[in-house]
């Protein structure tokens, strides 16, 4: 189940947005916005990421440092696919847009380093959501499902320009990106906190013990 809602979140964070643009703009700014999704490319290159790390994290035999060390590579491999996007755009963004889609498509150049940076923020949602998902667990998964509803809502009622469009999608995946990583520093303060009170309760059990065997 956890799995189908992931899945569904997905799906509105990678398509809401171009079904509104058709909807709400006219076929010439629709087209432009379309041009701008050159931007998504990010997340599908770092979806080869989350399908590396998914078995590690999955895996019975996995330690703990085992999870940590992938789950922090794959984090810091999206990061630098986002920035490095967002660098090429800022120096060759609207060149790219021309070469690729021609003159008539110039003005979505403007809207590549904004939308990367939803991009980015969404392909490291999506890793959360996996990672949980790999551990068997759901609530993250529901949160991006849940975060994706509420953004694509927001966008429908709110965006009525490409700039707005983009800007809404920064500021929602920004907020769900938020939302996963209070979740996984939450349990990690409460892992932390029972290991420290089984350590402190198996101390006090060792004392009881030698205590009895003295006396």
């Amino acid at each position: 189940m956890a799995a189908v809602v992931l899945l569904v979140g997905q799906t509105l964070l990678n398509n809401a947005d171009l079904l509104i643009a058709k909807a709400v703009f006219d076929p010439k700014t629709a087209g432009v916005y379309a041009a701008a999704v050159l931007g998504r490319s990010v997340f599908f290159v770092s979806w080869s990421v989350v399908h590396a790390v998914f078995p590690v994290m999955a895996s019975a035999s996995s330690s703990p440092a085992q999870r940590r060390r992938a789950a922090a590579t794959a984090v810091v491999i999206i990061a630098l696919v986002g920035l490095a996007g967002i660098g090429v755009s800022l120096v060759a963004g609207e060149q790219a847009v021309t070469l690729l889609f021609g003159d008539e498509y110039l003005a979505a150049g403007a809207l590549l380093v904004p939308y990367l940076a939803a991009t980015s923020l969404f392909a490291l949602a999506n890793l959360i959501a996996a990672v949980d998902l790999a551990r068997g667990r759901q609530l993250a998964p529901a949160i991006l499902a849940a975060g994706a509803l509420l953004q694509t809502v927001a966008l429908a009622l709110w965006a009525r320009t490409t700039d707005e469009l983009v800007q809404g999608q920064v500021i929602g995946t920004a907020i769900i990106v938020t939302a996963l990583v209070m979740l996984v520093f939450v349990r990690g303060v409460r892992a932390r906190h029972e290991k420290a009170s089984s350590e402190h309760g198996n101390s006090r059990a060792s004392v009881r013990s030698e205590e009895r065997r003295t006396q």
